[in-house]
């Protein structure tokens, strides 16, 4: 350990009593501002309040460390706590939903839906479904198909959900209406779907209030006159 280390407070006190003993204004300007400011407060605050004030800054600097150590949780347990909604992967999606998909019944028998892969944040929900034709509020439409009643885990939606459709056989050819383009729609809830009045905003649709969903609607162009 070198001659002068531990003995901070010497040294400020022999660089004032240099100064008291005819240091030039010149030889004190040259001093780094900080060392000077030592200087200072040593001479308002000599002996053991000058020793008092390092005290307190110590203790001061750990009351302002000290919280952040003791309130830091894990992010996984905040997680637990919240209900994050069910997701799916909008590029996996066939067919995709940015387009309206052609059905030509003259060439073809059925059409196949698939959601790709769906998840949810939350391991301990169930994942609960519904898939509906030229779903309309004002008609109240009842699903087509549908999950069990106790949902499923999502581990078990890895794959997705497919739904096959032959617009042209009973009974899709009846549910469907008589537009040219018909919407099939999947609803995918982590909360059980809650029985529906006809006051609801979407019956037969919703879910409660901590629950979360998404929707996914493809657009069918289909001419029913060309069915055999």
């Amino acid at each position: 350990m070198s001659r002068g280390g531990g003995h901070g407070l010497f040294r400020v006190s022999r660089h004032a009593s240099q100064l008291k003993q005819g240091k030039t204004a010149s030889d004190w300007g040259k001093q780094p501002v900080l060392w000077r400011c030592l200087v200072r407060r040593f001479q308002q605050f000599p002996g053991a309040r000058c020793i008092a004030i390092f005290n307190g800054i110590i203790q001061s600097c750990i009351f302002l460390i000290l919280p952040a150590c003791l309130v830091s949780f894990p992010i996984e347990s905040q997680l637990d706590e919240v209900n994050l909604p069910p997701y799916f992967a909008p590029d996996l999606v066939s067919p995709a939903t940015e387009q309206v998909v052609e059905f030509d019944p003259e060439r073809e028998d059925t059409i196949e839906f698939s959601t790709g892969p769906i998840s949810d944040p939350n391991g301990s929900d169930r994942l609960y479904w519904r898939w509906f034709f030229d779903y309309r509020r004002a008609t109240f439409n009842l699903p087509v198909e549908f999950s069990e009643a106790r949902g499923a885990e999502p581990d078990q939606l890895e794959a997705g959900l497919r739904k096959e459709v032959t617009p042209c056989s009973e009974p899709t050819y009846s549910l469907l209406n008589d537009e040219e383009i018909h919407r099939i729609e999947l609803v995918v809830a982590d909360r059980p779907f809650i029985n529906s009045t006809a006051d609801d905003p979407r019956p037969n649709q919703m879910v409660p209030d901590d629950g979360h969903y998404f929707r996914m609607v493809w657009f069918v162009r289909f001419d029913r006159s060309k069915c055999p």
